[in-house]
């Protein structure tokens, strides 16, 4: 028997058709004047989410990639970051082609490994790890920090977003010097310095 009702699944259908007109009334009334807190502006959040929602959602439904398979897609400013598991080659090239066909993706980084998925103890410590980063880039970079989007697997952390080569330096740094961080990896799109 099946747990889940088919009017659980049209009401998140619904839910998601009401949250994708809302964004599109916000980018339309922002008219790419009114930048996020990743630097973007509503136009590009929007492709950005729209990006990453139609990638993960193919992943999703790609019922060949095996038990080991597990991929988080990030977008920022039309660079894409793909992070975790999968497992062989032949799932890490079709997955890396699935993000790059997509059309408002300009770039991927692939991150993937072929491995085992990690289990919940190691997810844990991976939440650890991006709360304590998150905490001291937000104490240190104060307004600066909501610019930088942090993501964390295997005590590896990624950084995004779109900064200015200082700040870029300074949460690479911040992000090097917390307790548990293995590697840094910066995907930041750099902006020229604010005067």
């Amino acid at each position: 028997m099946n747990r889940f009702s088919p009017s659980i699944f049209k009401f998140s259908a619904f839910c998601s058709i009401v949250i994708v007109l809302t964004c599109i009334t916000f980018a339309n009334s922002q008219a790419q004047t009114g930048p996020d807190n990743k630097g973007r502006s509503a136009i590009q959040m929007l492709s950005d989410t729209e990006a990453t929602f139609t990638i993960s959602n193919i992943l999703h439904k790609n019922k060949d990639l095996g038990e080991h398979a597990f991929v988080n897609v990030t977008t920022i400013n039309g660079i894409v970051l793909l992070v975790g598991s999968v497992g062989n080659a032949s799932e890490k090239k079709w997955v890396e082609g699935v993000a790059e066909d997509h059309q408002n993706v300009r770039k991927v980084v692939d991150e993937l490994k072929v491995e085992k998925a990690r289990n919940v103890l190691e997810i844990g410590k991976d939440k650890l790890v991006q709360v304590s980063v998150k905490h001291r880039i937000s104490s240190e970079l104060k307004e600066y920090s909501p610019h930088i989007h942090i993501i964390v697997h295997r005590k590896i952390v990624y950084l995004m977003g779109v900064v200015t080569p200082d700040i870029a330096e300074m949460a690479s740094e911040i992000a090097r010097t917390t307790r548990n961080v293995e590697r840094v990896v910066k995907i930041f799109e750099i902006k020229e310095s604010e005067s």
